[in-house]
């Protein structure tokens, strides 16, 4: 498992926010009564949010850690590099 204790949590907020937004879009598109699970990441933030006042920790639920590990991994300059050549070459992630 990756060490997620020196990820920004204000990125790891702001992707998931953008995850939020893109999944209410995709369920408005997609003609969707509901908001394809927004409200719900958009509830835990908050949520999260509250404790951070109270807790001043580096924690957050599990849940957020596929987050976490992606704004590490981008922070990573091995990541970045892969992503140049990757570019480079006309390679699609997968």
């Amino acid at each position: 498992m990756m060490d997620l204790s020196n990820v920004d949590i204000e990125k790891v907020i702001a992707a998931i926010e953008k995850e939020a937004h893109n999944l209410a879009q995709d369920a408005g598109y997609a003609g969707e009564m509901g908001d394809g699970g927004a409200g719900r990441l958009r509830e835990q933030v908050k949520w999260f949010s509250y404790g951070m006042i109270y807790a001043n920790k580096k924690e957050f639920p599990q849940e957020w850690n596929k987050y976490a590990e992606k704004i590490a991994r981008e922070a990573d300059p091995e990541w970045a590099e892969l992503q140049r050549l990757m570019g480079k070459f006309n390679i699609k992630s997968r």
